[in-house]
């Protein structure tokens, strides 16, 4: 979307998902970056947690099909992907989700595009378990030469913040 002239822009699928699964793994995944900003170390099963949560969730949310996409577009260097996503889903952390190991984050560059509602007293309820779009926006060159160093660069990042302060990746009540 005016990243590059010549992207390609594909929807992949619209999916259902289970929420209270969802909700429970972000807790989870909130809880080991508080659990983890506490301390100025990197121990290394905080890396073999966040993959197995970032594993649990893109399984919760992706079905099969495109999570071989996925990788179908990463084998292809596919650099960017973008979530167009309503404000409902926004808690949850896309980019710390793990196909084959790696953060998406270490994968791709990722975009958020998400919908708002500005006039919330004529606002219809909505149900969370909407389906969501996911897009992949264009194809460039490969900037991600070690995805786990950037990995562990961006763990020892956030266990320095003290995310409470910021309110980020808090489960909606």
């Amino acid at each position: 979307m005016g990243l590059n002239p010549v992207s390609t822009c594909s929807q992949l699928t619209s999916v259902e998902v289970n929420f209270e699964r969802i909700d429970t793994i972000c807790k989870d995944i909130h809880d080991l970056l508080n659990e983890s900003s506490k301390h100025n170390s990197d121990p290394p099963n905080v890396i073999m947690q966040f993959n197995d949560l970032g594993k649990a969730l893109i399984e919760s949310i992706l079905p099969e099909k495109i999570r071989n996409d996925l990788r179908r577009y990463r084998d292809n260097e596919t650099l960017f992907l973008q979530i167009c996503l309503d404000e409902k889903l926004a808690y949850i952390p896309w980019e710390l989700m793990c196909l084959d190991g790696e953060c998406l984050a270490c994968v791709f560059n990722i975009g958020r595009k998400i919908r708002t509602v500005y006039d919330k007293s004529n606002r219809t309820a909505e149900k969370k378990s909407l389906p969501f779009t996911m897009q992949i926006i264009t194809n460039a060159s490969d900037m991600l030469k070690k995805p786990e160093w950037n990995l562990r660069r961006f763990v020892r990042r956030l266990m320095r913040i003290d995310l409470k302060q910021f309110g980020y990746f808090q489960v909606p009540e």
